[in-house]
């Protein structure tokens, strides 16, 4: 079996542990009705930089993570983007993967990872934003860090308003929790992760995890370290 770890943006589903960093004061949310848009401000050039932590097996490791919006075109309301992953360790970037995402009515989807479409078009956040809304569909497309595209079920739950910390700060965020299941090798494996989403910052917090028959393979939790962004 591939060794599995979630990557960002490739967004499972989970049931996190709440966050155990000494908070600060929350950064306002600045929500309302119609500002669904920007819960992730897909501008070219904006940037979000994460401190990664893990475990992979019985091996835990540390990274830093970059994601660039490279390009973005809006028309009629209908944003889509292509937003670079990078991994920086030792003070090299390593490019790991290159999606397409788009913002429209509906909510946020992803299209592709690394030029693997997804069928139909994958859901991260669905607007408009109601705690406690399920949304369950089959799709194919990649999962994690593989290119070999998949069947998959998937269950998408926005949980509501939450307060997610973040390397010192606490923000007041959207959390949307997914699962997907599907096999590998023989092997039904679970993927699961929780967003945290804070309007015109975008995602704040990830917690991605992958298990096989309920075993622990990996585990990842993204903290936002700092961005530079426009909102639109």
């Amino acid at each position: 079996m591939r060794a599995l770890w979630a990557l960002l943006l490739v967004p499972a589903g989970c049931r996190a542990t709440p966050p155990v960093r000494t908070p600060s004061t929350p950064v306002p949310a600045n929500f309302s009705v119609g500002d669904e848009n920007t819960l992730w401000p897909l501008r070219a050039g904006n940037v979000w930089v994460y401190e990664v932590e893990g475990t992979l097996g019985e091996r835990d490791f540390q990274y830093e993570a970059r994601m660039t919006v490279s390009q973005s075109q809006q028309t009629g309301g209908v944003t889509q983007a292509t937003v670079e992953t990078y991994r920086r360790e030792r003070g090299e970037d390593e490019l790991q993967a290159k999606n397409e995402y788009r913002v429209d009515g509906d909510g946020i989807s992803q299209l592709s990872q690394s030029g693997k479409a997804f069928s139909p078009a994958k859901p991260i956040v669905n607007f408009p934003y109601r705690g406690g809304q399920t949304v369950d569909l089959a799709l194919t497309g990649p999962v994690g860090r593989s290119d070999v595209v998949t069947a998959q079920k998937m269950t998408v739950l926005t949980r509501g308003l939450e307060i997610a910390d973040a390397l010192g700060h606490r923000w007041e965020s959207i959390a949307i929790e997914s699962t997907i299941e599907y096999e590998d090798g023989g092997d039904k494996l679970t993927a699961t992760s929780v967003g945290y989403w804070a309007p015109r910052v975008g995602l704040v917090r990830l917690v991605n995890e992958t298990r096989a028959e309920g075993r622990l393979l990996s585990r990842e939790v993204w903290s936002l370290k700092r961005q530079t962004i426009t909102n639109p």
